[in-house]
């Protein structure tokens, strides 16, 4: 699948013509990861967003008891849109589980596209908070399922869900 392809059916491009994606993507850079390869850091300085191009990534985060998963990435897929709402360091490793090709977009670019394109810019911010909603609301309903496996397990083991024993028991 060529590049084009794969951008037209990015998320982030939705509702957008053929040439405004050409006119965001063609000064933008294309990295290569191998396989294990960090693809972000935690803590890594963010000004860009990116959008995996071929391959498979994870969003790991150090937990506890080791490392987990939280997410996989496929193609066509965005992340990093975070840095764009906080400007704050990237909160997640992302590890590339296969060999990668990923498109950055620099920050710069995404904000002059607000005086040089307003309808591009429109609508990308648009697509970013589809994107964004449909991920919190994705993240609200996962973590109402821990909450009831979580209560599930205090009530089979005496405590009530916050973790103190139930009275009589």
């Amino acid at each position: 699948m060529s590049i084009r392809d794969v951008l037209k059916g990015c998320p982030l491009f939705f509702e957008m013509y053929d040439e405004e994606i050409e006119k965001v993507s063609k000064s933008q850079t294309v990295h290569h990861y191998q396989t294990g390869e960090y693809i972000i850091k935690e803590g890594q300085h963010a000004d860009q967003i990116f959008i995996l191009l071929e391959g498979v990534a994870e969003l790991e985060k150090q937990a506890v008891g080791g490392r987990i998963r939280v997410e996989r990435i496929k193609q066509g897929e965005v992340f990093g849109l975070l840095m764009l709402l906080d400007e704050k360091p990237y909160s997640i490793d992302i590890i590339a589980r296969t060999p990668c090709a990923v498109l950055e977009i620099k920050h710069r670019s995404i904000m002059s596209l607000f005086d040089k394109n307003p309808r591009i810019f429109a609508v990308m911010t648009l697509n970013i908070c589809r994107i964004l909603g449909r991920r919190l609301r994705s993240s609200y309903s996962r973590l109402g399922e821990l909450k009831v496996q979580a209560a599930d397990s205090d009530y089979s083991q005496g405590r009530d869900s916050g973790g103190f024993r139930k009275i009589g028991s």
